[in-house]
C-alpha cells in the first residue's frame, strides 16, 4: 500500500511526465518543434549548483538556463527586462524602484511545491548578493553601492538574517524599492550580471548551506541529474515565457553537459552526431572534425554552420602581487616585455586571436583605448631589468610552477607553452608546467602557492568597468571573493576606479578608463595576452541557436528540426 506522501508524490511525477509528453506532441507555430535533445561538451565539472558561488563561463552557461536575474542582455548587448517588468531611478540616482512579474513561479520542490516568485525573494537574493556567506563570491558588486549592505555583511558570516539589507525595501508582493549609497549609472547593468540572479526564499530557509545540491529557481530548465561524466537538465513545463509567436518554452526536452575527455574526442563525437556544437576548432583539426575530402565525394560530411561573434574574453599571465617573487615591480615589467603576443596569436595559434596592444581592455563598443599607449615587445630592456632587480648568473630566479586549466594539446595549452618558452630563451626563466582543473588553481591561488597562473576574463555586465574590478581594492578579508585574484594593491588605481563608478558622461569615463589600463601596464599588473573571439560549429539540425558576447547560451529558444 503506498503511503498518501507517496501517493501525493507519484501522482505530480504522473502529471508531469503528461505534460511532457503532451507539450512534445503539440504543434509549435512558426515552424518550431518541441522535444529533443542538445548535447555539448564542458572542459569543467560543475558541482555547486549556485550561481552566486560559480563565477565562470561553463558554469554560468549551465546555471543561467536554471535561475534567472532581473535584467538580460540580448544578443546584441542591449538590456532588456526579464523577471523585472519596469525599473524607475529617481532625479538624484540613488533611489530605484523595480517593478516584478507576477506571472512567474519558481520550479516544483517536493517539500513546499511551486512557489510564486515575489519581491520578498527579491530582496532576500540582493541581500545574499550583499553577505559574508561562504556560497557567495560576488559581494564585492553590490555591497558598498547598497544602503546597509556593508552592516549585512559584517553581520552575516555565521547566518543570513532574514531581516535583509536595511536599503532594500518591499512595497509590496511585486514591487521593491533600492537606497544607493551614491548615484551609479551603471546600476542597471549590474542587475544583468548572471549570478545575481532571484531564488527562493523559502528554499533556502530549508536547506541552507545544501541550497547548492538543491537549484530551484526560475529558469526554463531544471535539474534532472548530475554524475561525474555528465549533466542532464530537463524541460521545465510551466516556464513563464513565450515566444513571439505565443509558443510555450522552451522547445528541447533535454540539454545534456558532457565532461571532456579531449579536444579530439569533442571533434570525432561532433563528427558523429554525438554532439550539437564545437567551442573550438583549431585549423589543424578541420580533417578530424569535418572529414577528408573522399568523405565530402560521398557526401558523408557533416552539415553545420559557423557562428562568429566579437567576443569579450581577455586571456593574460597572471601573477601574485604581493609576494616573492612577483612582489618586485622590476620582474614584473620584465615579464611584460619579454613576451611576443603577436607571434603567440600567428604562431603558436595559427592565426586565431586579437593580441593585445594597447592594455588589458580590448577595444569594443564601450571602450576605446588610448591608442598611443602601445604594449611593447623588448627582451633586450627585459634582460636589464632582471638584472636590476637582482637577478643574474650568480642569483637565479626561483623556478615556479606555472598553473594551467587546460587539455593538453588544447589551443589555451598551446598558447600557455608558448608564454614558458618565450620566457626561457628571452630572459632565462624556467617554469614547470602544473596541469589542473579550474578548481585545484583556484584552490592554489588562495592558498598563496600558484605564484604565476594562466588567466582569462569575461566582463560580467557591458562595461569596461567589468574589466577593471578585476583589479579594484585590497582582498583582505574577502578571501572568498573572485575579484583581485592578483593581489595588486594601488591607491592611484583604486581611486581612479572609484570615480568611474560614480561619472555618467561616457567621454569623461573612456580617458579615466585609459588612465586606469595605464597604471595596470606601467605596474605590470599582468601580461596580457590576446582577445577571443567566439567561434563556434553548430550542427545545421540546431535551429535558433543564440550566444552572447560573453559566451551564454540562450536554450530556451533552440529547437531540434532534422535536416535531410
Amino acid at each position: 500500500m503506498i503511503s498518501k506522501p507517496s501517493a501525493f508524490f507519484f501522482g505530480i511525477a504522473i502529471l508531469l511526465f503528461s505534460c511532457k509528453e503532451k507539450l512534445d506532441d503539440k504543434v509549435a507555430l512558426g515552424g518550431k518543434k518541441y522535444g529533443g535533445v542538445f548535447t555539448y561538451f564542458t572542459p569543467e565539472k560543475t558541482d555547486v549548483f549556485f550561481p552566486l558561488y560559480s563565477p565562470t563561463v561553463y558554469n554560468q552557461r549551465i546555471l543561467s538556463q536554471i535561475f534567472e536575474p532581473l535584467f538580460i542582455l540580448d544578443e546584441k548587448g542591449k538590456i532588456v527586462h526579464n523577471l523585472a517588468k519596469s525599473i524607475k531611478t529617481s532625479q538624484d540616482g540613488k533611489t530605484i524602484t523595480v517593478g516584478l512579474r507576477n506571472d512567474v513561479y519558481f520550479h516544483s520542490d517536493e517539500s513546499v511545491g511551486a512557489l510564486k516568485m515575489l519581491a520578498e525573494d527579491v530582496k532576500f537574493s540582493l541581500s545574499f548578493a550583499c553577505s559574508a556567506n561562504k556560497w557567495n563570491s560576488f559581494g564585492s558588486l553590490l555591497r558598498d553601492k547598497i544602503v546597509g549592505g556593508q552592516a549585512y555583511y559584517k553581520n552575516s558570516s555565521n547566518h543570513v538574517p532574514e531581516s535583509g539589507v536595511k536599503g532594500i525595501k518591499v512595497i509590496n508582493d511585486s514591487t521593491l524599492q533600492l537606497s544607493l549609497t551614491d548615484n551609479y549609472p551603471n546600476f542597471q547593468k549590474l542587475l544583468t550580471h548572471p549570478s545575481l540572479i532571484v531564488f527562493s526564499k523559502t528554499v533556502f530557509s530549508k536547506y541552507k548551506d545544501d541550497i547548492i545540491y538543491h537549484p530551484i529557481g526560475t529558469g526554463p530548465f531544471l535539474l534532472k541529474s548530475s554524475e561525474k561524466s555528465r549533466i542532464i537538465l530537463e524541460r521545465n513545463n510551466s516556464y513563464w515565457k513565450k515566444d513571439r509567436y505565443g509558443n510555450q518554452l522552451p522547445f528541447l526536452a533535454e540539454v545534456r553537459i558532457l565532461n571532456s575527455s579531449g579536444i579530439r574526442s569533442e571533434y570525432m563525437s561532433f563528427s558523429k552526431k554525438e554532439a550539437d556544437i564545437l567551442f573550438q576548432l583549431p585549423v589543424d583539426e578541420l580533417d578530424h572534425t569535418f572529414g577528408s575530402l573522399a568523405d565530402a565525394q560521398k557526401g558523408k560530411n557533416l552539415l553545420h554552420r559557423v557562428v562568429v561573434k566579437k567576443g569579450t574574453k581577455i586571456n593574460y599571465l597572471s601573477f601574485d602581487c604581493s609576494s616573492y617573487p612577483f612582489n618586485n615591480e622590476l620582474v614584473r615589467r620584465a615579464f611584460l616585455l619579454a613576451i611576443d603576443r603577436k607571434r603567440i596569436c600567428y604562431d603558436a595559434m595559427n592565426g586565431e586571436g586579437n593580441y593585445a596592444i594597447n592594455g588589458f581592455v580590448p577595444n569594443n563598443d564601450y571602450y576605446k583605448p588610448n591608442i598611443t599607449e602601445i604594449l611593447l615587445f623588448n627582451p633586450t630592456i627585459a634582460k636589464k631589468l632582471m638584472t636590476e632587480a637582482g637577478y643574474d648568473e650568480n642569483n637565479h630566479f626561483p623556478k615556479l610552477t606555472f598553473y594551467i586549466n587546460a587539455q593538453k594539446g588544447g589551443i589555451t595549452d598551446k598558447w600557455s607553452r608558448e608564454i614558458v618558452r618565450q620566457l626561457k630563451e628571452n630572459i632565462g626563466i624556467e617554469l614547470d608546467v602544473k596541469y589542473c582543473s579550474l578548481d585545484q588553481k583556484h584552490k592554489a591561488i588562495l592558498s598563496g602557492k600558484a605564484k604565476i597562473w594562466k588567466s582569462a576574463w569575461v566582463p560580467d555586465y557591458p562595461d569596461a568597468e567589468a574589466y577593471f574590478r578585476v583589479f579594484y581594492g585590497n582582498k583582505t578579508g574577502f578571501s572568498s571573493e573572485e575579484s583581485n585574484y592578483n593581489n595588486f594593491n594601488d591607491k592611484v588605481f583604486d581611486s581612479i576606479y572609484l570615480q568611474i563608478e560614480r561619472t555618467r558622461d561616457l567621454l569623461k569615463r573612456n580617458k579615466l578608463q585609459n588612465a586606469l589600463d595605464k597604471v595596470l601596464v606601467e605596474k605590470a599588473a599582468m601580461v596580457p595576452i590576446f582577445s577571443e573571439d567566439i567561434f563556434v560549429i553548430v550542427n545545421l539540425r540546431v535551429r535558433d541557436f543564440q550566444i552572447n558576447n560573453s559566451g551564454i547560451i540562450d536554450f530556451s529558444k533552440i529547437y531540434i528540426k532534422e535536416v535531410f
